[in-house]
């Protein structure tokens, strides 16, 4: 579970990398300390109406810096912190994407591709198929128009994460 964390509040962080080094066209103004750094992830979240981030910095030794910002909790305003569990779906998006990108730097993929030629085997019902198939850019930009959470499965998932707290 423990790591689980470290992987997801990394993974975060190096989005708010990212997200930041995309938004900064000057690279003498990268910020030098960690609390530079906090400021500027803080500073990223409050533009972007993010509510909270994870993040953790690893060296050699281990964790270096591990912190959330913001709040778990927007309602009851709960501040994060290092417990915060975020959803995987919000970590697993973010490597499927890196994967996929790598493969098509790499020249195996191609973003127009077509799903049903990428995967023959998996049934995607698509009733504009024929006119506006399924791309693979589409699975990346969460345009597929493939169905959402049913009521069963968000209930499902809420019940998982509260256990998961519960240890």
């Amino acid at each position: 579970m423990k790591l689980l964390r470290i992987i997801t509040l990394f993974s975060i962080f190096l989005l708010a990398q990212i997200l930041y080094a995309d938004n900064q066209p000057d690279q003498s103004s990268q910020p030098q300390t960690l609390e530079e750094l906090k400021v500027a992830i803080e500073k990223i979240c409050k533009d972007t109406n993010t509510p909270t981030i994870g993040i953790a910095l690893v060296n050699k030794d281990g964790p270096y810096w591990m912190e959330a910002l913001g709040e778990a909790n927007i309602e009851k305003h709960i501040k994060a912190d290092e417990n915060t569990m975020f959803p995987i779906p919000s970590i697993s998006k973010m490597f499927v994407s890196l994967s996929v990108l790598k493969l098509v730097e790499a020249g195996k993929l191609r973003l127009d591709d077509e799903l049903h030629d990428i995967a023959p085997d998996v049934k995607f019902y698509n009733e504009w198929g024929k006119t506006n198939p399924g791309r693979l850019v589409h699975l990346l930009e969460n345009t597929t128009g493939g169905d959402d959470f049913h009521l069963a499965e968000i209930n499902l998932r809420n019940q998982i994460l509260l256990a998961s707290r519960a240890l």
